[in-house]
């Protein structure tokens, strides 16, 4: 609320206060949607800026990774490859890059997130056409993702995917140790521009 409240004086005594008040939630919100839109740009910018500057690698990537995470509040931003195994042809993901937040436990040293085949996690599949994919703890059935959660401590994740010569290249994640969001059309819009420039890049170096 915006209040303006307005003394009655008589005798130089007040005996009388009169106010006006206004609901302003929603020029609020408005103002935290430019506030937040205008940050997202000068992130996007200076990610791009450090893709042209920088060959991609993963200290690079991990720096940048803080600043993004730190944008959308989450506690842990991370990138993992995907290679087809040359015998069975299964899809295999490892975790390469991760920042975390202080939320958050770093994960990227854990062996069973190397070489892992996506098919474990079956919930992820939509990746694997090009399709982002978003859980929260209480809405996922049991299995191996949800006991990945309840591992990591994840509230909520979201995954963008990776795309190179119309296959699965990797992806790029992002979780919330603290509340089972739903993330917002401006935040995944924002984070699919960063992943696009991040396929761009890889696009390049692969050539």
């Amino acid at each position: 609320l915006k209040i303006l409240l307005m003394p009655m004086l008589v005798d130089g005594k007040v005996i009388e206060v009169h106010g006006i008040s206004k609901d302003v939630t929603q020029m609020r919100q408005t103002e935290k949607i430019m506030v937040e839109k205008s940050r997202f740009l000068e992130v996007n910018a200076a990610f791009v800026s450090s893709l042209l500057e920088n060959e991609i690698n993963d200290e690079a990537l991990h720096e940048t990774f803080g600043v993004i995470a730190q944008t959308v509040e989450a506690d842990r931003m991370y990138y993992f490859g995907a290679d087809k195994d040359r015998e069975s042809g299964e899809i295999m993901i490892s975790q390469m890059v991760e920042w975390c937040s202080n939320f958050a436990e770093p994960q990227i040293n854990n062996p069973e997130l190397q070489n892992m085949p996506i098919s474990k996690v079956e919930e992820i599949a939509p990746l694997i056409k090009n399709l982002p994919f978003t859980a929260t703890f209480s809405t996922l059935k049991e299995g191996a993702l949800k006991q990945i959660f309840r591992e990591e401590e994840i509230k909520s994740m979201l995954l963008l995917p990776i795309f190179l010569q119309e296959q699965l290249f990797g992806f790029v994640g992002f979780d919330d140790c603290k509340v089972e969001r739903v993330w917002k059309e401006e935040e995944i819009s924002f984070l699919k521009s960063l992943t696009q420039n991040l396929t761009n890049a890889f696009e390049k170096r692969e050539a």
